[in-house]
């Protein structure tokens, strides 16, 4: 079991984990206040958001490997909205507030690699998800979100994407 304490006097996030059958405590790493972690499907990796702390170097969107501690979280190459598509893949959405609309890619925390969701333009311009409000299906296979043009909301739109199987590229 993933155990998660907070650290005064900064508030620093210890995590440890608890067997469930022994008993015994290991502490896996103390992280900065961090804010939106998200587990991989399989519980293999956190994602987490780490703002507004003093040393700018430890903000950001993090990547840590439960199953390995001896490695450290790695920062990851965006800034913005995350959810996972599956254990190895996470759809993102940059933050941009220059953009005229949410666009979508996908990163793959195995190859590092980062590709667009929808590089031939598929997704309607200017589409902005309100409030965050956006969820990837469990199979992966498709994003529910409610959309907003400007002040006004546009309803929940359903986007299909690519069936593309991880680190393979094929449909």
């Amino acid at each position: 079991m993933l155990v998660s304490e907070r650290i005064p006097p900064n508030n620093d996030i210890l995590l440890s984990t608890l067997s469930i059958e022994t008993g015994a405590v290991s502490e896996l790493v103390q992280l900065p206040r961090t804010r939106g972690a998200a587990f991989s499907p399989d519980k293999r990796f956190m994602v987490y958001l780490v703002r507004f702390n003093a040393d700018s170097d430890k903000n950001g969107v993090w990547l840590l490997d439960l199953l390995d501690p001896a490695l450290k979280p790695q920062p990851l190459p965006f800034f913005g909205a995350y959810r996972w598509r599956d254990n190895q893949r996470l759809v993102y959405v940059p933050f941009d507030p220059n953009a005229g609309g949410h666009v979508f890619y996908e990163y793959n925390v195995i190859s590092k690699e980062t590709s667009p969701l929808f590089p031939a333009g598929g997704l309607p311009l200017g589409l902005t998800i309100a409030n965050n409000d956006w969820q990837i299906s469990p199979d992966g296979r498709k994003i529910a979100l409610v959309a907003a043009k400007g002040p006004e909301l546009d309803g929940i739109w359903v986007i299909e994407l690519s069936r593309s199987q991880p680190g393979t590229g094929r449909q």
